[in-house]
């Protein structure tokens, strides 16, 4: 009898022990529930993300308004492209104190960030990292923490749009410059800092310029002579199999530049004359003699006046001349630089009166810089 009595006593207190323990536990979460729902109505979280924001720990400068008590919270940063609504970037603060009154967060008081980022975005991802070019939603989460547990109080979201530091840059042709060649070069600078970009490349458009037109509406408007996209490096030599330049006529180009298929900034638009055609254009109404590295048939010039077509298959921008007498491979006659451009070139040189002599066998060398040579023999006629 008495130890039923003890068992039903033990019973009693235990029994005793577990309602008073889930009373605390709700009493617990009761508080935890009023204190967040009181606190969230009186925290509000503003972003202050600057105008021309480039760099990664720009995006923690905000301001938390807190009209309650002092509790600890935390930071949670989502970083979307606004173009595809993919999330490239998330971050998480540690516990930090948030005061009652106005707060000014910034990145020193949030370290160390934990962040995420998706493949592609941020190539510079140390602390001072320059964020991805591109146009992006920044959305903040304030959680305030009790004990283990946590809930949303405020939250704020922006849109910014990082932008290159500086655009790509026209190089050659110069603005307004007149082109002789028949498939002309064109260079630019890339945009910077190049540390912003991981997959750098370009889109080229080259349109005719009509009377009575800006540069910037030929661009736009008329239809492109020449659209090139995915240009990976920053120079581009006017294809021969793109529509032919039409003499006397102007024309407008200009680059965009893209980090993988993100905007990453657009160049001037600059213009150029189209002049002579160095085909057309014969002095004498003789054919130019095509140079090669194998021999062919002598050709003849009038008076020294060398008419020479040469197709140039390196990537740079001159080859050094050579003419001697075949009778004489020694010693040269002239040495000179000619200035060329990937592809067909047709080169006009007057040798200087007296350097040779009528009926004697000559010839004509170009040597690129890999050493590789072309050659064409010839005789003059000298004919006034």
């Amino acid at each position: 009898m008495l130890l039923e009595n003890y068992n039903r006593m033990i019973g009693g207190v235990l029994h005793g022990l577990k309602f008073f323990k889930m009373i605390r536990r709700l009493n617990f979460c009761l508080i935890l529930i009023l204190f967040l729902n009181c606190l969230g109505a009186q925290v509000t979280l503003s972003a202050l993300v600057p105008n021309g924001v480039n760099q990664k720990q720009q995006l923690w400068n905000l301001s938390v308004v807190n009209t309650g008590g002092t509790f600890e919270g935390q930071v949670k940063l989502e970083v979307r492209e606004l173009d595809t609504r993919q999330v490239v970037l998330s971050g998480v603060t540690p516990l930090f104190i948030i005061k009652k009154g106005a707060n000014i967060i910034n990145s020193q008081l949030v370290q160390p960030v934990s962040y995420n980022y998706s493949a592609g975005f941020m190539a510079d991802q140390s602390s001072n990292g320059l964020l991805s070019v591109g146009r992006f939603q920044v959305c903040y989460q304030l959680l305030a923490s009790y004990h283990a547990n946590v809930s949303l109080v405020a939250e704020d979201c922006v849109q910014l749009q990082v932008e290159a530091l500086s655009p790509p840059l026209l190089n050659m042709p110069s603005d307004r410059d007149t082109i002789e060649t028949v498939n002309p070069s064109f260079s630019w600078i890339p945009p910077g800092p190049i540390s912003m970009f991981q997959s750098l490349n370009y889109d080229f458009v080259l349109s005719e310029l009509l009377s009575n037109q800006s540069p910037t509406d030929a661009v736009r408007i008329n239809l492109p002579v020449l659209q090139l996209t995915g240009i990976r490096q920053s120079n581009l030599f006017y294809p021969l199999s793109a529509q032919k330049l039409t003499t006397g006529k102007t024309y407008v180009w200009q680059i965009t530049a893209k980090d993988q298929f993100r905007y990453a900034g657009r160049s001037e638009t600059w213009i150029f004359t189209y002049g002579r055609d160095s085909i057309k254009n014969i002095k004498t109404g003789d054919a130019y003699a095509q140079l090669g590295s194998k021999a062919v048939a002598p050709s003849t010039f009038r008076n020294g006046a060398l008419k020479i077509a040469y197709e140039h298959q390196l990537k740079d921008n001159s080859v050094l001349a050579e003419i001697f007498s075949v009778s004489s491979p020694k010693k040269s006659i002239v040495k000179f630089k000619v200035p060329v451009v990937y592809g067909q070139n047709y080169i006009d040189y007057e040798i200087k009166e007296g350097l040779l002599t009528e009926n004697e066998l000559y010839e004509v060398r170009f040597i690129n810089k890999n050493g590789e040579v072309n050659y064409l023999r010839f005789t003059t006629v000298l004919k006034k």
